[in-house]
């Protein structure tokens, strides 16, 4: 799956005196593949990581959707194709990520209760929701996203109807808006974590969201900013990202054992214990990623 997380960056052959509108066309070609490359592991038997690698190349999609929206025009109907696919597919990966992590990692605690009916019961949603994910990736309407996506991108329709200011933003050159964009997201990630240690689970998936897109934004732009790319900076990005995603899945946790609870009464006593060892293992979550991020804002 190396290869797959690689195929989003340009790679070493893209100059830094390409266009706007050349890096945009180069990264999304690139997450157009690996979406089609993650999806062949769906087509068939339900493979974890083929979901998740699809969903990576979703958000990063979405993520340089966000960056060059300003530059040039994004169709409206590709946006919502690519919101409808990632939540038809957000449900599976939760519970995947519930059943073979969390669980496991709560069974290992000591003093933790039998858990082999909750993991039972987490099975049966998650094979719920595997179903639905496979429809949803060989449904009509997904296919003709990938299609639309593509002719766009070949046939650079964003040219279509642009106005004279449109046009000459996304023909610039691209290193020059790449350390603008990234000085602007570097910012953004500042303020939302301003206030971190009292921030609630609302805020903390801010937070991780603005990491997030700082960090695809780093990968994305590495090639053209070349020398002037902090590698630590994007080492402590993404050591960040993966611990404010760690916490986001204890709280998701706590969200879906709620949900089976309503569907099996009997099932309360365990839930009580368990979300309990849930809240505290989100708590000492917490406290790492306030080492880290002070890490960061020195890097």
């Amino acid at each position: 799956m190396h290869t797959l997380q690689k195929a989003v960056v340009a790679g070493p052959g893209f100059h830094k005196n390409k266009r706007i509108e050349q890096l945009f066309q180069h990264i999304v070609f690139a997450c157009l593949e690996q979406i089609s490359v993650s999806e062949t592991g769906l087509a068939g038997k339900y493979d974890v990581e083929s979901l998740h690698q699809l969903r990576v190349g979703l958000r990063r999609l979405r993520s340089a959707f966000r960056i060059f929206k300003d530059q040039l025009p994004i169709p409206p109907s590709l946006e919502e194709d690519l919101s409808w696919i990632s939540s038809q597919l957000n449900p599976a990966r939760d519970w995947d990520v519930l059943l073979g992590t969390t669980l496991v990692t709560v069974m290992d605690l000591p003093h933790t209760p039998a858990l082999s009916r909750l993991m039972q019961e987490a099975g049966h949603q998650a094979e719920r929701h595997h179903r639905q994910a496979r429809a949803s990736v060989l449904s009509d309407r997904f296919t003709l996203f990938k299609l639309d996506l593509g002719l766009w991108l070949h046939l650079r329709a964003w040219r279509d109807g642009d106005s004279a200011g449109n046009k000459q933003a996304y023909r610039r050159k691209s290193a020059k808006f790449a350390s603008h964009r990234l000085a602007d997201m570097q910012q953004q990630l500042q303020n939302a974590g301003q206030g971190l240690r009292k921030a609630k689970p609302r805020a903390m998936h801010k937070i991780r969201i603005e990491a997030k897109k700082l960090r695809y934004a780093m990968e994305f732009f590495k090639p053209v900013l070349q020398a002037r790319q902090n590698k630590a900076g994007l080492k402590n990005i993404i050591e960040i990202q993966d611990q404010l995603g760690s916490y986001n899945d204890l709280v998701i946790a706590q969200t879906l054992l709620a949900e089976m609870q309503g569907e099996d009464p009997d099932l309360k006593v365990d839930m009580v214990q368990v979300c309990q060892l849930l809240e505290d293992m989100a708590d000492k979550k917490k406290t790492q990623i306030r080492k880290h991020w002070k890490q960061l804002l020195h890097s």
